[in-house]
Order: structure tokens, then C-alpha cells, then sequence
């Protein structure tokens, strides 16, 4: 279902797939710095654009993974701090860090381009479809 769409990605969108394949294989890690079954449930959806592999080799993924888990912290912080914020993701691509720590959160936004919001809509389906 989320092949067309994702076919349709090009450019600076298509390169969400870097820090996406970088959450799966964290998570796939018995000692990882998080776990992230929604984004592995997304990733079997997905297909890897191996002219990405040189991107993805150069920073080590390790480097995307640490980032993502560096920034749940801080907003996990904040949101015990601030019971009632609203957190708007700018970007979020295929973020997964509202499975992850925003559960609890009183908003949650994640807004990108019309092309990756429709992926993730799809992609969100699919995972409940399979749930």
C-alpha cells in the first residue's frame, strides 16, 4: 500500500530512510539504546534505496540512533516538567518518538511534506491493519 508513495520520494525526502534504517537496526541490538517496534513494523513496509549506502556508512549509524536517543531524553524531560505541553515535530519524517516517550503527551503534532505525512498515514494503517 505505501509503495506508490514511496516511490514518489526523491531528494531530501528520500533521505528519511537514513535515520529510519538507523532506529530498526538499534533496535534490532540486544543491548540498544532503545527499543522502537513501530518503526521495525514500518521498515518491513518500506524499501531501502541503496544509493543511500554511502550516506549511511559515512556518519555511522550509530551517530543517527544516539541522536534520536539524546533528544527522546530532552523531550521526555521536558514533558515530566510540563505535564501539558505540545510538542509539534517540524520535519518528523518517519519519527517514531511519540510510540516511544509521548504517550502521555497532552498534543502531539508531526508535520512534514504532503508526501511523507500521506507515507505515514499509510504506514500507521498498515501497522494497525497487522497489529
Amino acid at each position: 500500500m505505501s509503495e506508490f508513495v514511496e516511490q514518489s520520494l526523491t531528494g531530501v525526502p528520500r533521505t528519511m530512510l537514513l535515520t529510519t534504517r538507523s532506529r530498526v537496526d538499534e533496535h534490532q541490538q540486544p543491548d540498544g539504546l532503545f527499543q522502537d517496534p513501530i518503526v521495525a513494523k514500518w521498515w518491513k513496509s518500506l524499501t531501502w534505496d541503496s544509493t543511500l549506502d554511502p550516506m549511511y556508512k559515512s556518519p555511522a549509524p550509530f551517530t543517527w540512533a544516539n541522536r534520536a536517543y539524546i533528544i527522546d531524553r530532552l523531550v521526555a524531560k521536558h514533558l515530566q516538567k510540563y505535564r501539558n505541553a505540545v510538542v509539534v515535530e517540524l520535519g518528523a519524517g518517519l519519527s517514531t518518538r511519540y510510540y516511544r516517550i509521548g504517550q502521555d503527551c497532552q498534543r502531539w503534532y508531526e508535520l512534514d511534506l504532503p508526501a511523507i505525512s500521506e507515507l505515514r498515514r499509510q504506514l500507521d494503517l498498515e501497522a494497525l491493519v497487522n497489529a
